[in-house]
């Protein structure tokens, strides 16, 4: 039986009940500018934001309404004991196996006021069989994504959320040079990945991931990997980071194996990838949106004659989730306000050749970004041994 609520060891001082309440506060400020009634959160990153925990993403409904009138958790009695704590000023409604579920959350539902057109904006990862309960339980309502309270709030960090990106970040810069220490030669891509995650996870850390690609596959941006050895004159990719203390880290560096020099190709293609590194830290500014960081990212390419192989965005936000607002992509309004956390982290692609991508997390600070991740982003020469 799995276990029934994910709460994490906090680094440093943990944010307290009046943090959780203070964040749903502040959703709930937000709600009738909106013209909305509730934000309901069901059990993931949402829901640890706002209350500090939630119970498993399984086919028992968990839902936490945020109303204008206060907030109510509807929960699984078998993650009742654990969740409750968290909710000193949060009305509780437990269900039972065998309880009709849709008649408790329609009285849960009434206990917060919620008329019977009542407009909720739905956390986009809900289950679907949740959110149909939801829409059958307000059958006259209406639920929406948008705006994404929520995703709106957690985009702006506080101290205590910048301390555990900060130490997530330390970890991946740790796990890289842990993998160019690693790398052998015959060693298998994903011989190599497991070692990096089993590295993330000897220091704490869960969900815990490895993007490795040797040679051709490093020009495929989201290689799972696999079977090829590595073998001296070999370029790598390493794409890592995991969960510790509840936030994410993620970098992305690139190596090349072999006691000789790498080929000239490979040397501009990894320049023309820090261009625009260095162009999108230069756009990132205070105030600055998404899609205006992401378009000078793409113009250093473009002058290279490489736009047409730079195919996906250049960054997203990050924290609770690895892929989080603000994203950094064409066209993205996403405003990069001062405590945004997000990636940098352009590419260039050539199919049947190599692929180069160089990934940054940083913070938005009242200067302009700074990097959490450390690690040199200079092409590594790894002279490679058996």
């Amino acid at each position: 039986m799995s276990s029934n609520v994910s709460t994490e060891p906090p680094a440093g001082q943990a944010p307290d009940a009046a943090t959780f309440a203070a964040r749903r506060d502040r959703v709930r400020r937000a709600l009738a500018a909106a013209g909305a009634h509730a934000v309901v959160s069901g059990p993931g990153d949402d829901m640890a934001y706002l209350l500090g925990g939630h119970s498993v993403a399984d086919e028992r409904p968990c839902l936490l309404l945020t109303t204008t009138s206060g907030d109510a958790l509807l929960v699984p009695r078998l993650a009742e004991e654990e969740l409750r704590p968290l909710c000193a000023d949060v009305r509780v409604r437990a269900w039972d196996d065998g309880d009709d579920v849709l008649a408790a959350l329609r009285a849960l539902l009434a206990e917060t006021h919620a008329p019977a057109g009542a407009d909720l904006i739905v956390d986009p990862t809900l289950r679907a069989d949740a959110l149909l309960l939801l829409q059958a339980a307000l059958p006259s309502g209406r639920t929406r994504l948008q705006p994404a309270l929520v995703a709106q709030a957690r985009a702006v960090k506080d101290a205590s959320e910048l301390e555990r990106l900060t130490a997530a970040a330390e970890l991946a810069d740790a796990a890289v040079a842990y993998a160019w220490e690693a790398a052998r030669a015959g060693m298998r891509e994903r011989e190599l990945s497991a070692l990096v995650r089993a590295f993330h996870e000897r220091h704490g850390a869960t969900q815990a991931f490895a993007g490795v690609s040797f040679g051709a596959n490093s020009a495929l941006p989201h290689h799972t990997p696999r079977g090829a050895r590595l073998a001296p004159g070999t370029l790598i990719l390493l794409d890592t980071g995991s969960r510790l203390h509840g936030y994410q880290g993620d970098v992305t560096r690139m190596a090349w194996f072999g006691p000789t020099p790498p080929p000239r190709a490979v040397g501009e293609l990894v320049a023309h990838v820090e261009a625009a590194v260095t162009a999108a830290y230069a756009a990132a500014r205070p105030g600055a949106t998404g899609g205006e960081v992401d378009a000078a990212a793409r113009a250093a390419l473009v002058a290279a004659g490489l736009g047409e192989r730079f195919v996906h965005r250049t960054g997203h936000g990050i924290g609770l989730s690895v892929h989080e607002a603000p994203y950094l992509a064409p066209g993205s309004r996403d405003t990069l306000e001062v405590g945004a956390a997000f990636t940098i982290e352009p590419g260039a692609y050539l199919p049947g050749l190599h692929g180069v991508r160089l990934e940054d997390t940083v913070v938005m600070t009242s200067e302009g970004p700074v990097a959490l991740t450390r690690v040199p982003r200079a092409l590594a020469h790894l002279p490679g041994s058996a």
